[in-house]
């Protein structure tokens, strides 16, 4: 009896081995996966959709989903991370000696870099992603809506914090205002943020303030569906909001007081990391010197801080001192010379590491350059060079009459009517009324000129109204021939899922339409509005089916914050209809003196 004791016990022991490494990856940390709790792996149940800002997103395969979890198929994966904007990223699979996977790193290089490990699950030989332990660093949160059978991601409010006269809310992904408001009693303004969710570091937040425009900054998940966080700022008497900046896709300011708007950037935007033991350096003087035209900024110090320049679009230059600390009162110096106003440097930040900023300022009419520190041999005495950058005039006075015996131009104002074109519903402008508005004023540009000008559109229609899309473009094409134009030229404004893609593109088809692009897109470049994005060929239809040389200019991204604030300035629509016609009139003049 003893015996049978023995061999059931080793029995029930080598049964137990064998069945714990038969299912050893079937675990991930406490979540067991089986038959009875997976969602949409070999059952019935209706297929689960995922949605990111208003899109399904288009997996191959279904996904493991569990009470709390959800599990990617490691090449569905690919697809999710594209979705969400993710383009330099990759996976690296640690196994053993055995080939047995320990753990996986995800690794981002691009918008918010990070590196990340997670133990991965595998079932029937193939790796699956959780997703909760990679949502906090990739900057989304999923909202299951268990009824509708679909799961909708969104981007996070990573941090809100006030900076001496301003809220700053930081998120994982461009944000949008839904709407703001005042309320009374007590006085509050109130930003209700759309498509985002609370980052477990800000959930139910409450920030006290000190200063004389604040009380304090109350956050809060006003609900899940849809998405909507709610920022309740309950200020003091008499203060309003005045300015509500935006230098960063993803970061919000709202300024109270009358000063310009800074660039408050977080940690994660800092390419610096605190050695161990490494000790502040203190910062004595900041003094500008002056050697004929240029000036420069002396920076004494302790001793040789790390530092980068930076530039804003509006022309600023900041230098950021990483972990300085400045002895001296925050200042700025007014210099006023012909291309530099002013001088600005201040401690930053102290927390999560002090910083002390150095900002420029230039004149109006000028840009500036800033070079890299010469550093004297002691390391403790920096010089950073301020040079001046005439900025391009464009003013009608430069726009000389051609006298070209009143040559035709055709002008195509992008979209119309029914058809908006792209749309930024966070600044309320659509691609159809910016490219009228560009139009019409590039008509009256090339009239001073001597030129005669034909609009495809002249007011909010389309040409035709056909549903048929080449019906319409055809049209277009038409008004060029039975006018007898001898170029055409269609005004677009980009648009991107990516909000980071921004720039100013010019487009042909034929052999004959480049040397067109080519004289509008160097004068484009000149008006230094947006980032020279280059001359690319393609086949839009009016300009492959068209017998003149034509062309397509992309003039911006609607749906970059930057390149849309720009597009909302007529000065810049302006400049942009002046270096459209001084391009057109460079082609036809070279054009005029080839034939002799």
């Amino acid at each position: 009896m003893k015996k049978i004791n023995i061999n059931y016990k080793i029995f029930l022991l080598l049964f137990l081995i064998v069945f714990a490494n038969y299912f050893r990856f079937i675990y991930s940390e406490d979540i067991v996966i089986t038959k009875e709790n997976i969602i949409n792996k070999n059952s019935n149940d209706k297929k689960i959709t995922f949605i990111y800002k208003n899109k399904v997103i288009p997996f191959r395969y279904n996904q493991m989903i569990t009470e709390n979890e959800i599990y990617f198929n490691q090449d569905d994966f690919v697809t999710f991370m594209k979705s969400l904007g993710f383009i330099d990223w990759q996976i690296v699979i640690n196994q053993d000696n055995h080939k047995n996977i320990n753990n996986c790193t995800l690794i981002s290089n691009d918008m918010n870099k990070f590196k990340v490990n997670f133990s991965p699950l595998v079932y029937e030989d193939k790796i699956y992603i959780p997703f909760s332990l990679i949502s906090d660093k990739i900057g989304f949160s999923a909202v299951f809506d268990y009824e509708k059978g679909k799961v909708y991601f969104y981007p996070l409010i990573t941090d809100i914090d006030i900076k001496e006269d301003a809220v700053v809310i930081n998120s994982s992904r461009e944000i949008k205002i839904q709407k703001a408001f005042y309320l009374n009693n007590p006085l509050r303004y109130v930003i209700d943020i759309q498509d985002t969710v609370l980052s477990p570091n800000v959930f139910r937040q409450k920030i006290l303030s000190s200063n004389e425009y604040i009380y304090q900054v109350r956050v809060s998940q006003f609900s899940e569906l849809p998405a909507i966080t709610r920022v309740v700022i309950e200020i003091k008497k008499n203060q309003k909001v005045k300015n509500i900046a935006k230098f960063l896709p993803n970061q919000l300011q709202f300024i109270f007081s009358d000063r310009l708007p800074d660039l408050y950037a977080k940690k994660s935007l800092y390419d610096y990391k605190i050695e161990n033991n490494e000790e502040q350096i203190k910062i004595y003087q900041i003094t500008p010197s002056y050697s004929g035209n240029n000036i420069s900024i002396l920076i004494q110090a302790e001793k040789q801080p790390k530092y980068s320049v930076n530039k804003l679009d509006d022309g600023r230059y900041f230098i950021d001192f990483y972990n300085s600390i400045l002895t001296i009162s925050n200042n700025e110096l007014q210099i006023n010379n012909e291309y530099l106003k002013s001088i600005k440097y201040s401690q930053h930040q102290l927390e999560p590491f002090p910083i002390v900023r150095v900002t420029f300022t230039p004149q109006n009419d000028y840009n500036i350059i800033l070079s890299n520190a010469n550093v004297d041999i002691t390391g403790k005495l920096l010089s950073f060079v301020v040079k001046q950058k005439v900025k391009e005039k464009f003013t009608d006075e430069e726009l000389t009459y051609a006298s070209y015996n009143g040559m035709v131009i055709a002008i195509d104002p992008g979209h119309g009517g029914n058809d908006s074109g792209a749309v930024n519903y966070n600044l309320g402008i659509k691609e159809k009324d910016l490219t009228l508005k560009i139009s019409l004023l590039l008509k009256e540009k090339l009239e001073k000129m001597g030129y005669k000008v034909v609009l495809t559109r002249y007011n909010d229609q389309e040409v035709t109204g056909s549903p048929i899309d080449t019906e319409e473009l055809q049209a277009r094409v038409n008004v060029g021939y039975r006018n007898n134009a001898i170029v055409f030229v269609s005004v677009h404004i980009n648009a991107s899922t990516y909000s980071f893609a921004n720039g100013v593109m010019t487009f042909y088809n034929k052999d004959i339409d480049y040397p067109l692009a080519e004289y509008i897109h160097s004068e484009l470049v000149k008006t230094n509005i947006f980032e020279d994005k280059g001359i690319r060929q393609a086949n839009f239809y009016v300009m492959k089916y068209n017998k003149l040389p034509a062309v397509l200019l992309e003039l911006g991204f609607i749906t970059n914050y930057n390149d849309a604030i720009k597009l909302m300035s007529y000065e810049n629509l302006n400049k942009l209809a002046i270096a459209i016609a001084k391009g057109i009139n460079n082609y036809l003049k070279n054009k005029r003196n080839q034939k002799g």
